[in-house]
């Protein structure tokens, strides 16, 4: 990835995650974000190909945010905005036991609810305003 885009697609992630960190009450967290422009770093770092990927520790309200720019390159606004929100609820939710696939499973689909909830009322809010 060129500078130029590094320097964009990290631009636009940080700006869709400084406009929700307020909004879910999480300004009282340390979120570091790491950012990688080449996939190899990101997959050092933690394994599968994914956008994002969120690690944290609920007991310290603590998290950081793996950010592969090279596939944040390819999602358009809405689907970033979806992606952001969704590792986002995960901190909400990472205190709670997950045994096995199916429990995963459950946190996963649990967190998508909680982002289309989160975004259905920031847009039904714009609509009155």
């Amino acid at each position: 990835m060129k500078k130029r885009d590094y320097k964009r697609q990290r631009k636009r992630v940080q700006g869709i995650i400084d406009q929700w960190i307020t909004p879910l009450g999480l300004r009282w967290w340390k979120i570091d974000v790491c950012y990688y422009g080449k996939r190899k770093q990101f997959r050092k770092r933690g394994g599968k190909e994914t956008v994002l990927r969120v690690v944290s520790d609920w007991r310290y309200r603590w998290a950081y945010i793996d950010v592969n720019l090279q596939m944040v390159a390819s999602r358009e606004d809405w689907e970033l905005e979806n992606d952001i929100v969704h590792e986002l609820t995960h901190l909400f939710l990472g205190e709670i036991p997950i045994k096995g696939r199916h429990g995963y499973d459950h946190m996963e689909r649990t967190c998508s609810s909680l982002t289309s909830a989160f975004i259905w009322v920031r847009d039904a809010g714009k609509e009155k305003a």
